[in-house]
């Protein structure tokens, strides 16, 4: 019990010490680990309820994961930020001349983009326009956008899910290896906060729940993954947000000469 109590305060310490090596507070940093938790586990409830109690549930899940609707909007609200986020690093690095930071920044701001207009169809059921019939053909739910061709969802789903996997085990990794010292400063590029790693932890969680568990297509299971692909965009976001803030407060200070500038 001792071990467990020593493991849990020190865990805890250096849960506030990366928070504040982010310039975060310890509220700040807590909050923005717990809005994934609480978003994930109100939906759980939700739609174990709907299970039960149809009438009065199931609406209300089908409102929140349905297209064009809740979850679906936070997701494009999150993932455009993160793309404006990252965009306006990309420029930061270039006026500096760390071009490879720079460019490196702008091509996840282009993905970050692309996702976000994959996620409205473009504009599709906003504005009313039709899906060419060669597009119409191979997307099984016949809109314009490329994810839900079949194989390229599948690669998506892959990209998605190594992606949560490297953004929730790194900054584990790097809190036991750099612990009780100072991190690198290009670490904080590449190497998201401690208090992202449930953000990220739910889609990975997700996926790896329904490659292994279950990989079926029962509705409420597959819906609930609006969710965790919520989660993933938020903490993208916010990522990109403390690195800005972050090199506006150190004015490129922390950036290492050694990092080349082709």
């Amino acid at each position: 019990m001792q071990s467990i109590r020593a493991l849990w305060v020190s865990g805890a310490q250096r849960f506030f010490d990366d928070a504040k090596e982010w310039g975060l507070t310890r509220r700040s940093a807590l909050v923005i680990a717990l809005i994934p938790v609480v978003l994930i586990g109100a939906l759980v409830l939700i739609a174990a309820l709907s299970l039960v109690m149809t009438t009065q549930f199931r609406p209300i899940f089908r409102f929140l994961t349905a297209e064009d609707s809740v979850l679906e909007w936070l997701q494009f609200l999150c993932i455009f930020g993160a793309s404006a986020m990252f965009a306006h690093l990309g420029w930061r690095f270039l006026c500096v001349g760390q071009a490879v930071l720079g460019l490196l920044s702008l091509l996840l701001a282009l993905g970050a983009f692309f996702v976000a207009g994959e996620e409205i169809s473009w504009g599709q059921r906003i504005f009313g326009w039709g899906t060419p019939a060669t597009l119409d053909e191979i997307n099984h739910q016949g809109e314009t956008n490329i994810h839900n061709i079949r194989w390229v969802q599948t690669a998506f789903g892959y990209m998605l899910t190594l992606g949560a996997m490297y953004c929730s085990l790194a900054p584990l990794v790097a809190a036991w290896r750099w612990d009780g010292r100072a991190r690198p400063a290009l670490s904080f590029l590449f190497i998201p906060a401690l208090c992202l790693v449930p953000a990220f932890l739910m889609p990975f969680g997700y996926k790896m729940f329904r490659l292994l568990i279950w990989p079926g297509t029962d509705f409420t299971v597959v819906k609930f993954g609006e969710a965790p692909e919520l989660c993933l965009y938020f903490g993208l976001l916010i990522f990109a947000a403390l690195n800005v803030r972050r090199l506006r407060v150190t004015k490129h200070a922390a950036l290492p000469s050694a990092v080349p500038t082709v």
